[in-house]
């Protein structure tokens, strides 16, 4: 029920979250062999799968709502603010907004109905992987669609919209999360944000002045600094459940939470150095990508990292960068700008690091054609 009118809503989250109690109809996503990857190899998340025209609308879509322009701001505005109770009753506000309209003389089917939702979910996930520094939803949304015929002197007319229902992060007690249900902490927070990359950037500006390029490239230097700045700024959220989201700090996710600097429960886990870091390069136009899949001693931990192009010699070429695992003493150094081959402590980076780019348990897609990692 959307404002009080009945509807079904299809609910997606991403990675290990689950809020089960929402959906009215749960979908499984993703049939590889009907949504295709482009051909080659793309730095984008969206150009990575061969969508529907207006899949790549709404990713364009939720770019405008978040950029916080003042214009078709639909996931900061109030006005975009609606209430959602579930099917126990209680209550959700999400920012709900149209992401798609159809008119056919055709009625869809359930399977059509499905596709488009499937669609637009991609879409939403592959905006949340290439655009980090919108922190401020809670890594779940809803596709509500909704039907109406109308008769004409020609036959039916079937007129069809597609809403997304963006989750706005909730506070969560204990924690030091912001409720971002509201149009002055978001805007509070995305000045945080911009005032804290600025100040980061021109920090490393400053030391490459000083300094000077020390036989590398300018953005050689400049993610050094990232790499030293967010490890020496952060400790590892000491959270004991802080492989999933629902359990732990909202904020920890996020790049805010590495950008300011975080400790105990509320320090970053890995997508919050990740998403930080490619913040900053996204800043400095630099090029890089997050990187999901499993790592350590089995690859059996869910586990996110960097690819940042940068030039060295007369080259550009594609390295890995794992803030998360420099975090570590004595070994700051030893996940910055590595190769496949690359090996650290008698395992190679691609041991070590499973790329699977699945961003969700309800969408069984590999984004696997990303840039290509140098290998050494």
């Amino acid at each position: 029920i959307i404002n009080g009118q009945k509807t079904g809503v299809f609910i997606f989250t991403l990675d290990n979250t689950t809020r089960s109690t929402m959906s009215t109809k749960r979908v499984t996503l993703g049939d590889k062999e009907n949504v295709k990857l482009t051909d080659g190899t793309a730095v984008n998340w969206i150009d990575r799968i061969a969508l529907p025209q207006y899949a790549y609308d709404a990713y364009d879509l939720l770019v405008e709502a978040s950029d916080n322009d003042d214009l078709d701001d639909f996931m900061i505005n109030n006005n975009y603010l609606k209430e959602v109770t579930n099917n126990n009753g209680s209550k959700d506000t999400v920012f709900r907004f149209k992401a798609y309209s159809l008119q056919t003389e055709k009625k869809l089917s359930d399977e059509e109905w499905d596709t488009i939702s499937q669609n637009l979910s991609i879409a939403f996930f592959a905006f949340d992987h290439d655009h980090p520094e919108v922190f401020w939803h809670a890594k779940q949304i809803g596709i509500s669609p909704t039907g109406e015929a109308t008769s004409t002197s020609s036959g039916v007319i079937y007129t069809y919209d597609f809403y997304y229902n963006v989750y706005p992060q909730e506070r969560k007690q204990g924690t030091n999360d912001l409720d971002y249900t509201d149009t002055a902490n978001i805007k509070k927070a995305i000045d945080q944000r911009n005032n804290k990359v600025t100040e980061i950037i021109q920090a490393a500006n400053q030391k490459i002045k000083t300094d000077g390029l020390m036989n590398h490239s300018k953005e050689y230097n400049l993610v050094s600094y990232f790499n030293d700045y967010l490890i020496k700024n952060n400790s590892y959220s000491s959270d004991s459940d802080k492989t999933n989201f629902s359990n732990t700090s909202r904020t920890s996710w996020k790049c805010l939470s590495a950008l300011v600097g975080n400790s105990g429960k509320n320090g970053p886990v890995c997508e919050g150095y990740s998403r930080a870091f490619k913040v900053l390069c996204d800043t400095a136009n630099i090029p890089c990508v997050l990187v999901t899949g499993n790592a350590g001693i089995n690859n059996k931990e869910p586990h996110m990292w960097n690819y940042v192009e940068i030039p060295i010699g007369s080259e550009k070429k594609w390295y890995a960068m794992d803030t998360t695992w420099n975090d570590t003493p004595n070994r700051e150094t030893d996940y910055f700008l590595v190769g496949v081959n690359t090996s650290i402590t008698g395992r190679t980076f691609e041991d070590t690091h499973n790329t699977t780019n699945m961003p969700s348990n309800d969408i069984n897609i590999a984004f696997t054609n990303g840039p290509t990692l140098s290998s050494s």
